[in-house]
């Protein structure tokens, strides 16, 4: 499963573990320290220890370091990862152990043991510092991911099924003499069969399938309203984003546009209108599941009234677009809000 973190101007798939709170894994052991009481060196420390999944790392665990040569026959002392203060002629002991790692937050999976600190040198007679310990595993994270069903396209028309709205699927262009679109502004919008089968959800029938070339304008696309009367827009403030299936066939464009229409950006609010919070997304050939948290959709500023930030509290509806010059074969599936739960 994918998913996309996002910049205003593109972004890549991550894990959509992210979103539930499993976090990175636990931090590594602490390196081992060696060095006499003429000054031994520091010992290396402990590597941080990576790991696989959503959320931060875990911080890895520091090493002590050994004594460094000093004037006084005072052997090494401790400090939680740094050096102790070294030992003169006939001192005793080099630095003692570093503190052992910290555990990684949220995470499910230990992680590696950090690396051995070198010996020291110019040591006579002084011990070596013992090895940290290793820092212990994190917590899996318990966060659940709650779809709110836009519309999984199974019912083979043009309307959505967002529960409690009338809303409905349709296409746009620039109106350029030389665009095609497919299924353009004047036809019904009707479901595809799914092709290939989404591994992952080999149940799913139907999707949007649109194409679209040659417009020279400003581009082409298409979406979801999610009402018929723009007085009673849709509330999503109790959601996190939107979640989809997507793919692009072969020879499309992968860069397309998703854009989040809402009150402000719409007559009789603005001045200045239809400068709705977006973000572009690099889409491939193979079906990805994509989340978009509202707060990676950002305005340009434009409008008037000027913001950057989507108000999910107001929303019209949702939209797949290109500028001009481009060759488009998109696919898109069971579209949802989606909250976090636990």
């Amino acid at each position: 499963m994918a998913l996309a973190a996002c910049s205003f101007a593109s972004c890549s798939v991550y894990d959509a573990e992210l979103l539930t709170g499993a976090g990175g894994v636990a931090g590594g052991a602490g390196g081992t320290v060696a060095g006499g009481p003429m000054g031994g060196t520091l010992g290396d420390a402990g590597t941080r220890a990576g790991g696989t999944g959503g959320g931060h790392l875990g911080d890895g665990g520091d090493a002590g370091g050994a004594g460094e040569g000093g004037e006084s026959a005072t052997g090494g002392e401790n400090g939680a990862g740094t050096a102790g203060v070294g030992g003169g002629k006939g001192g005793v002991g080099g630095g003692a152990s570093g503190a052992g790692g910290r555990a990684g937050a949220g995470g499910s999976t230990a992680g590696s043991a950090g690396a051995t600190g070198g010996a020291g040198v110019s040591g006579s007679s002084g011990a070596g510092g013992v090895a940290g310990s290793a820092g212990s595993a994190g917590s899996a994270g318990s966060g659940t991911i709650v779809e709110h069903l836009i519309d999984d396209f199974e019912d083979g028309n043009h309307q959505i099924a967002l529960s409690g709205q009338i809303g409905y699927w349709y296409s746009y262009n620039d109106g350029s003499a030389l665009g095609m679109q497919s299924p353009g502004p004047s036809d019904s919008f009707i479901p595809a069969m799914v092709t290939p089968t989404i591994a992952e959800n080999p149940t799913s029938a139907r999707a949007a399938n649109v194409t679209w070339q040659d417009f020279s304008v400003w581009g082409a696309g298409f979406g979801a309203a999610f009402t018929d009367d723009q007085s009673a827009l849709y509330d999503a403030s109790m959601q996190a984003g939107v979640t989809f299936w997507a793919r692009v066939d072969t020879g499309s464009a992968t860069r397309v546009d998703v854009i989040l229409q809402e009150a402000r950006s719409l007559a009789p609010n603005c001045t200045v209108c239809g400068h709705h919070p977006q973000v572009r997304l690099e889409f491939t050939t193979e079906w990805n599941k994509v989340y978009l948290p509202f707060d990676v959709f950002q305005g340009d500023g434009g409008g008037e009234p000027s913001f950057y930030a989507v108000d999910p509290s107001a929303l019209y509806g949702i939209q797949f677009f290109t500028g001009p010059g481009q060759t488009v074969q998109i696919w898109v599936d069971d579209m949802a809000f989606y909250a976090l739960s636990g």
